[in-house]
């Protein structure tokens, strides 16, 4: 039986990003960034972002027992985020970050 945690290390691309702050992006950025963008979680509880701009954005993260919370801690702010994870399986994971945007991924 596989933890939440097994479940969420690996690379996942974005398939759809709305709500929130995408909400306020033209089409034409958030179709470019569900495109470019990738967010990979490693096994130490790190995390790496690309894809978003020409930066790769990493940091740690912790994901509750329940699997329900992810925090992202990224190294630029050092300011830990949280993220409310809606749905997490071998195929797809949605979760919803502070401002409201929901951000949906499949394995890479």
């Amino acid at each position: 039986n596989k933890t939440p945690k097994d479940v969420l290390v690996k690379k996942w691309k974005m398939s759809e990003v709305y709500g929130g702050m995408a909400a306020k992006m033209p089409d034409s950025l958030r179709e470019q960034l569900i495109k470019n963008m990738s967010l990979e979680f490693f096994p130490d509880d790190k995390y790496a972002l690309t894809g978003t701009d020409t930066i790769s954005h990493k940091g740690s993260y912790a994901l509750s027992a329940d699997g329900k919370i992810l925090t992202i801690t990224p190294e630029a702010t050092g300011k830990p985020e949280k993220n409310t994870i809606n749905e997490i399986s071998e195929s797809k994971l949605i979760f919803t970050d502070d401002f409201g945007t929901r951000l949906s991924a499949i394995p890479k």
